[in-house]
C-alpha cells in the first residue's frame, strides 16, 4: 500500500520523466535550430557572393550595350576597343560577342573564340530560342550552363540590341552575348571550395524553385534543406544547403545533459524517500533552478556565437559593397572613352538625371541642370540657341515623339566651342501615361570641325578653278 510520505517521491518521479523528455526534445529541437542558423548565415553570404558575381559583369556589358545603340556601325577595332575594358582584368568574363541580324561578326577577344565567329544563332536551336526570347522580351536572358561551341561551359547572357531610325522608329539590331566561365563563377563564389554543407543549385537558365538543378546533389523536400533565392538580372536561381549526413538530431553534448538528468532525478528521489515530503519538496525545487541555469548558459552562449557571425557577415557585405563600387567605376570608364552621357526628363520635362560624363565635359554645376528644361538650361547663351531648331524640337517633344540626331552648340564658361548631338525617347509608366523622356547624347565636335572643314573646301573649289 502507498505511503503519503512516498505520493511526493512518486509525483516527483513523474515530473522528472516529463521533465527529462521535454529537456532532451527541445536540446535536439535547439541544436536543429542553431545547424539551421549556422547554415542560414553561411548560405546568405554565399547568395551575396553569387550575386555580386553575375550582376557585375552584367553591368559592364549593359554599358556597352548603350555605346553599341549610339554606335550600331561600330567595326571590330572599335568594339575590341569597349570590350577590353570589360574583359581585361575581369576573370569571370570570357569572351563578349555581338551578332547583328543574329550573326557573330564582332568578337573579344578573337583569340580562343575563332570558331565562333560567323555563327549564326538560327543555325542551333537551343541558341536561337534564347536569342530570340530576349529580342521578344526586349531584356537580357540568361541562360545556362551551357556547352560552348568554343569549348567547355558557361552562362551565356543575352541582351537584345534596338537601334533607333532616322524617323525615330527602333528596330531590332541583333543581339549581345557575354559568356561568363562556369568554373570561374564557382570559384568567387566559394561552390568549389570544400564547404562544411552539401550546396545545390536549382533554376537552369534562371528559372527559379520551378527550375531543374545545375550543382550539387539533389535533395528532396523531405530533406528539409535550407532555402535561399539568388537576385538575378532576369529571373533568379536557388540555393538548398543540409549538412553532410543531414539534420544531426543530438547535440554533441546528449548524454552530459542526460547525465545531468540523471543526477537530479537521483538527488530528487533520493532524499524525498529519506527525508519526506518538505525535504523532498525542496530539493525539487534546487533541481529545477538547477536545470533552468544550464538551459540559460547554453542560450547565452548561443547567442554569442549568433553574435559573432552576424559580425562576420557584415564585413563580408561591406566587401561586396567595395566591389561593387569598383564595377560602377569601370563604367564610368567606358563612358568617359567614347564621350557619351545618359540623360533623364520627368513629364515636365525637367532634368532629373545627366550622368557625369555630361557634367565634367560642360562644366556644368549639377544644381544648374537638374530640375531644369533644355531651354532654361540655355536661356543665357544664345549661341546655343542660335545653333539649331530649338522649336522643333520643343514641338516633337510635346508630342511625344521620338527623336535622334539633334546637333546644337555649346560654349562652356572656359570659352571651348562644343558640339553636341542628343536623341530621345518618350517614357511612359504602366498604366500608359506619359513619364518623360530618356536618351543619350555624345560630344560630336570633331567630327562637327571635320564637316565644317569639307564645306569651306567646297565653297573654295570654283574659286580655285576660275584662277
Amino acid at each position: 500500500m502507498l505511503r503519503k510520505t512516498n505520493l511526493p517521491a512518486l509525483l516527483a518521479l513523474m515530473v522528472v520523466a516529463a521533465g527529462w523528455a521535454t529537456v532532451e526534445t527541445q536540446a535536439q529541437h535547439t541544436h536543429i535550430q542553431a545547424q539551421r542558423a549556422a547554415i542560414t548565415s553561411q548560405v546568405a553570404v554565399l547568395r551575396a557572393d553569387l550575386e555580386g558575381a553575375v550582376n557585375g559583369p552584367i553591368q559592364l556589358v549593359r554599358g556597352l550595350i548603350a555605346t553599341i545603340e549610339t554606335e550600331p556601325d561600330m567595326d571590330q577595332a572599335r568594339f575590341a576597343e569597349l570590350a577590353s575594358r570589360l574583359i581585361d582584368g575581369q576573370l569571370l568574363l570570357r569572351n563578349v560577342a555581338a551578332a547583328p541580324d543574329m550573326v557573330i561578326q564582332l568578337m573579344y577577344p578573337i583569340e580562343g573564340n575563332e570558331q565562333a565567329i560567323g555563327l549564326d544563332y538560327n543555325s542551333i536551336p537551343e541558341q536561337r530560342d534564347a536569342a530570340l526570347r530576349a529580342r521578344n522580351l526586349g531584356d537580357l536572358v540568361l541562360a545556362g550552363p551551357v556547352d560552348l561551341v568554343q569549348g567547355g561551359q558557361g552562362f551565356i547572357g543575352r541582351f537584345p540590341v534596338f537601334v533607333q531610325s532616322s524617323e525615330g522608329a527602333q528596330s531590332f539590331w541583333g543581339v549581345v552575348s557575354a559568356v561568363m566561365d562556369l568554373g570561374v563563377l564557382y570559384a568567387q563564389a566559394g561552390l568549389d571550395d570544400d564547404l562544411p554543407f552539401l550546396v545545390t543549385l536549382i533554376g537552369r537558365d534562371a528559372t527559379g524553385a520551378q527550375g531543374l538543378s545545375f550543382f550539387g546533389p539533389e535533395l528532396t523536400p523531405e530533406d528539409e534543406p535550407v532555402l535561399s533565392d539568388v537576385q538575378l538580372p532576369t529571373g533568379s536561381w536557388q540555393i538548398a544547403a543540409l549538412p553532410h549526413g543531414g539534420w544531426q538530431t543530438n547535440p554533441p553534448q546528449i548524454w552530459t545533459i542526460r547525465a545531468v538528468l540523471l543526477l537530479a532525478a537521483a538527488l530528487i528521489l533520493v532524499p524525498s524517500i529519506q527525508m519526506g515530503r518538505l525535504m523532498d519538496a525542496r530539493q525539487l525545487a534546487i533541481r529545477k533552478l538547477e536545470a533552468a541555469n544550464t538551459v540559460l548558459k547554453r542560450q547565452m552562449h548561443d547567442l554569442e556565437a549568433a553574435r559573432a557571425t552576424q559580425t562576420e557577415t557584415e564585413a563580408q557585405l561591406r566587401d561586396s559593397l567595395r566591389r561593387q563600387e569598383e564595377i560602377t567605376n569601370r563604367f564610368q570608364d567606358v563612358a568617359d572613352i567614347s564621350r557619351s552621357w545618359v540623360w533623364e526628363q520627368d513629364a515636365e520635362m525637367r532634368f532629373t538625371y545627366a550622368s557625369e560624363t555630361f557634367i565634367r565635359i560642360t562644366q556644368f554645376p549639377a544644381a544648374s541642370v537638374l530640375g531644369y528644361t533644355c531651354l532654361e538650361v540655355y536661356a543665357e547663351r544664345p549661341e546655343t540657341l542660335q545653333s539649331a531648331d530649338w522649336d522643333d524640337l520643343k514641338r516633337r517633344m510635346a508630342r511625344h515623339e521620338a527623336f535622334t540626331g539633334f546637333v546644337y552648340r555649346v560654349v562652356t564658361d572656359a570659352g571651348r566651342d562644343l558640339w553636341f548631338q542628343i536623341s530621345g525617347t518618350p517614357n511612359f509608366d504602366a498604366y500608359g501615361r506619359f513619364a518623360g523622356y530618356r536618351g543619350a547624347g555624345m560630344d560630336v565636335t570633331e567630327m562637327q570641325g571635320a564637316r565644317k572643314q569639307a564645306e569651306e573646301a567646297s565653297r573654295a573649289l570654283p574659286h580655285f578653278l576660275q584662277i
